[in-house]
């Protein structure tokens, strides 16, 4: 998974940085902006079957904490995400291996619960 950082609005020479390389990871993103402007990014993690979130602590994102959402087999296709009120992320997702839509509702900025 990589984050392109535009310096100007053609972006031109964007900053590149790797938020996640542990195995085939970085499908089906989805990103909303927290804070003044710090990514944050739900994907697939697909060597683990899993959804995860990559929460930026800054702007280029140097500082992150990558958390496994849902790590039930098959989790995480077609990932959507949005904060609420609270800036907390809510991802709706697809569980392939039981062909359910699901949502997973964060009760902290770093959905650790």
């Amino acid at each position: 998974l990589k984050l392109a950082v535009c310096n100007n609005a053609l972006c031109s020479s964007p900053t590149l940085v790797i938020l996640d390389s542990a195995g085939d990871v970085g499908l089906y993103t989805s990103m909303q902006f927290y804070g003044s402007s710090y990514p944050i990014i739900s994907y697939y993690d697909a060597t683990n079957a899993n959804l995860k979130l990559a929460v930026c602590g800054d702007a280029l994102c140097n500082y992150r904490f990558l958390v496994v959402v849902d790590s039930a087999s098959g989790v995480g296709w077609f990932t959507s995400l949005q904060l609420n009120a609270a800036n907390h992320p809510v991802i709706s997702y697809y569980d392939v291996s039981n062909s359910n839509l699901k949502l997973a509702v964060c009760n902290d900025a770093l959905c650790s619960s």
